[in-house]
């Protein structure tokens, strides 16, 4: 299993509500796609600009297939527009 953690700052509180929706969307679609495990996305407490997903999927295969997905789909453009540094995503390892 792969477990990503990745996280979003998003530029502006207009900017900040349209990657909300976004990544509602996203929430809806992904749990669908061959290997996701789990998919959940969070908002920090105070309604600010920062968002995480955290994801866990089968195999790399799956991640890559995903990944491409999403630029297919557009949605890493869309989410290019709307975060003030580009967001990161790093593998998370269980102790």
């Amino acid at each position: 299993m792969l477990t990503f953690l990745t996280t979003f700052i998003a530029k502006n509180q207009a900017a900040s509500h349209q990657l909300a929706k976004l990544l509602a969307e996203l929430k809806e679609n992904t749990p669908a796609e061959p290997g996701n495990l789990s998919y959940e996305s969070f908002s920090v407490a105070d309604g600010g600009l920062v968002f995480y997903i955290k994801d866990s999927w089968e195999s790399q295969e799956q991640v890559d297939l995903h990944n491409q997905q999403l630029t297919q789909h557009g949605y890493l453009a869309q989410v290019a527009e709307l975060v003030a540094v580009p967001f990161e995503s790093v593998r998370l390892t269980e102790i």
